[in-house]
């Protein structure tokens, strides 16, 4: 066919709705057509995962600005939308200038917590800002950097474009709160980006949470073989911190009755790894908005979930 030759449709009988259905059609076998068109009962062509299917169905139907949903049904129906608008994602500079901001943020809270604890140490050369830099900041930035790569490696195996995470930090610290990062913040809302599956969405949300939490568990172990049992030169009454369940049990049988009195003059590593693990935790609840109440949703279902 010559790149001049023009093919012309008639509109009366081709329109979005045939464009539609020609090429879903190609990656699931249609049934009966659904209440809201275009939607139709599928299964998956030659036998294939519907969820697997709607993600190649949905890198074509991207580039027409459409994508395609699952609804939770026997058979399942595939309905077609506009794709949603409003997932710009910052520039890189933006990026840099947050995370160097937040940063800046985490070692002044690490650096209070070297100066009380007398952390600056007599036989470091370094400052108690350099010291908060390499205790405090870079585990803390490490984690969320471990966590925001292993998401996006998640999402982009079901096809997902999730984007990175932003920390979200206090810069003054307080007994109240003395970890400087109060959460994370994702650069695309998750409501408007399209998931496969309720399985994705789960494995996608959890992330986060799992890696925080454990890592902030491993932080506060190694925190606590750095913590001297002597206690260090105090002008006022400690912070007395306390573990989770995991880090706990591990360092009671390690430390036994030393653990306690450690807790009161904690190395600033291990106070970032308490910090980050009461985030994770926290990012588990079920609170709406937070990646636990859509991993719940990703287990229950749409129509339990409205129920309440």
């Amino acid at each position: 066919m010559s790149g001049s030759e023009k093919i012309v449709i008639d509109k009366e009988t081709w329109g979005a709705k045939e464009l539609i259905e020609v090429v879903a059609s190609r990656y699931f076998e249609l049934g009966a057509e659904g209440v809201y068109l275009p939607s139709w009962e599928v299964r998956g062509k030659d036998g294939n995962n519907t969820s697997e299917q709607l993600i190649e169905f949905n890198n074509h139907l991207k580039t027409l600005g459409m994508v395609g949903t699952l609804d939770n049904s026997n058979p399942p129906i595939l309905s077609v939308s506009s794709y949603p608008e409003g997932q710009h994602v910052m520039r890189g500079w933006h990026q840099f200038v947050i995370w160097l901001l937040m940063g800046s943020f985490m070692t002044v809270v690490g650096s209070s917590w070297f100066e009380k604890y007398g952390g600056a140490g007599e036989n470091s050369q370094l400052g108690s800002f350099w010291l908060s830099a390499i205790y405090f900041t870079l585990p803390i930035l490490f984690t969320l950097i471990a966590g925001s790569f292993l998401r996006s490696m998640v999402a982009r195996k079901y096809g997902v474009e999730i984007g990175s995470i932003v920390p979200i930090v206090f810069p003054i610290p307080s007994p109240a709160w003395p970890f400087g990062i109060i959460g994370t913040m994702g650069q695309k809302r998750i409501d408007l980006i399209p998931i496969p599956s309720r399985k994705a969405l789960g494995l996608i949300e959890m992330v986060i949470p799992l890696t925080l939490f454990f890592f902030g568990s491993f932080l506060t172990i190694l925190g606590l073989g750095m913590t001297s049992s002597n206690p260090p030169p105090l002008a006022e009454a400690p912070v007395i911190f306390e573990t989770n369940v995991i880090s706990g049990l591990f360092a009671s049988s390690w430390l036994g009755d030393e653990l306690d009195l450690r807790l009161q003059w904690l190395h600033p590593i291990g106070i970032a790894g308490i910090g980050l693990a009461i985030i994770g935790w926290g990012l588990m609840l079920p609170i709406p908005g937070f990646p636990g109440d859509r991993a719940l949703y990703a287990i229950l279902g749409p129509s339990k979930m409205k129920r309440g």
